[in-house]
């Protein structure tokens, strides 16, 4: 019995421009539909299948092979009908792109607002998606933006040349957030109005599993709360400019109960910002710059991990203490530069019962006035190596129960117990 030819992949013209869809999915210039794990063997046809579906019928008739259903000699039917369906279904599964400008005009001055929130449904509705955020600038405030429900997965995107501009809302939080499966702003410029409280904050993400701001920048607002909280939430905060703003809590704040984890790498936290042709400085008296302060305890779960990553940041003295970490228990600090607020009682870092920590390749400096780089309480154990100190800074204090333990080179690391605790001079 004679052996069924293998099925062939339309040539020709067909081909050349399967070839073409190719190289641009290459070049980033096209991007393909996710599928499912069981049509994974078919990913690489799906820019072909895409074609194929919106093309008309006399086009496939004419450069498909000629393949017959059973023996794959003849004319097509079946099994190009099974594609051209599997590759509609992959495509509508794929999530969808939507731009604000359909939604709402900017720089008009009005409240952008209720253009927002019907984005946001038409991405919850739809699946999930991406927000492009286009040129211009866009006003929000009077209440919150709810990208909440359906356990879906959204992007907010800015186009570079785009402004939000938050004022007049110190009740509501910009962008509320949960239950999600992730969350995404990037590349995006926020600035405040002219004086006040501009929100109470900027993102306020629950019950996520995972949040990430990146590319960001944050010019003089000020926030009620923190501008940025989560919480049971695995979030990250990287290459963003958090200049010229404060609050009344912290500019990155996570917490609540069930903690699970806080990245902050490569960021910037500084107490005045120029941008535009304009200055803004909104600090305040901002507690600290990051805040984590999580409300129960946390159970040896690997749902929970209770880690706390900061690398690569630099802080300005604009916030009373830097970084305030309580009740976690990893705590991996490095490659941070602090200039210490000469409020009292200002420092760099307060570290409240941190199970397992350690400050490393880090320096602090700039105030005239004595002021501790570090403060421990209540059972913080904390490894420190390479720490330079410049000005006023000493090394710090902590309490009988705590901790402070140099692990490697660290010449102003000096440590002396002191009656009811301990003291590092670190001066030099």
């Amino acid at each position: 019995m004679a052996r069924a030819a293998r099925p062939r992949w339309p040539t020709k013209p067909a081909n050349k421009i399967f070839l073409e869809l190719s190289r641009c999915i290459r070049q980033n210039r096209l991007s393909v539909p996710k599928v499912p794990a069981w049509a994974q063997a078919l990913k690489s046809k799906i820019a072909f299948l895409t074609l194929l579906a919106s093309a008309p019928s006399s086009w496939i008739m004419e450069y498909s092979p000629k393949l017959d259903p059973l023996t794959f000699q003849g004319k097509t039917t079946h099994m190009y009908k099974t594609l051209l369906l599997m590759g509609l279904f992959c495509l509508s599964i794929s999530a969808k792109t939507i731009d604000i400008k359909d939604y709402a005009t900017p720089n008009d001055g009005l409240n952008d607002r209720p253009g927002f929130q019907a984005a946001a449904d038409e991405l919850r509705t739809s699946g999930g998606g991406t927000l492009i955020i286009s040129e211009g600038t866009w006003d929000i405030g009077d209440a919150a933006i709810l990208f909440i429900g359906n356990y879906v997965s959204y992007k907010i995107v800015g186009d570079k040349g785009s402004i939000i501009r938050i004022a007049s809302a110190p009740n509501f939080s910009s962008f509320e957030v949960g239950n999600a499966n992730s969350f995404e702003m990037r590349d995006l410029v926020f600035i405040g109005g002219t004086n006040g409280v501009d929100t109470a904050s900027i993102l306020n993400a629950n019950y996520t599993g995972q949040v990430l701001v990146k590319g960001c920048r944050v010019f003089g607002v000020y926030g009620a709360y923190a501008l940025f909280y989560t919480s049971n939430v695995d979030a990250v905060y990287e290459g963003n400019q958090f200049d010229g703003s404060g609050s009344n809590l912290a500019v990155i704040a996570a917490g609540g109960g069930g903690f699970r984890s806080l990245t902050v790498r490569n960021n910037t936290f500084f107490d005045y910002a120029n941008f535009n042709g304009g200055y803004y400085s909104k600090p305040g008296s901002t507690p600290a710059w990051i805040r984590v302060e999580p409300t129960d305890e946390q159970l040896v779960n690997a749902a929970w991990g209770s880690t706390v990553i900061i690398d690569n940041n630099r802080l300005d003295e604009g916030a009373v203490n830097a970084i305030s970490i309580k009740n976690v228990r990893n705590l991996q600090i490095r490659n941070i530069a602090v200039n210490v607020s000469g409020t009292t009682p200002g420092a760099g870092i307060v570290l409240d019962n941190v199970k397992y920590g350690s400050v490393i390749n880090s320096v602090f400096g700039y105030v005239q006035a004595r002021r501790p780089a570090l403060v421990l309480r209540n059972e913080s154990n904390v490894e420190i190596s390479k720490l330079d100190f410049g000005g006023g800074v000493y090394l710090g204090t902590f309490d009988r129960s705590s901790r402070l333990v140099p692990v490697g080179l660290c010449t102003g690391c000096s440590v002396k117990p002191l009656n009811g605790g301990g003291s590092g001079s670190g001066s030099k």
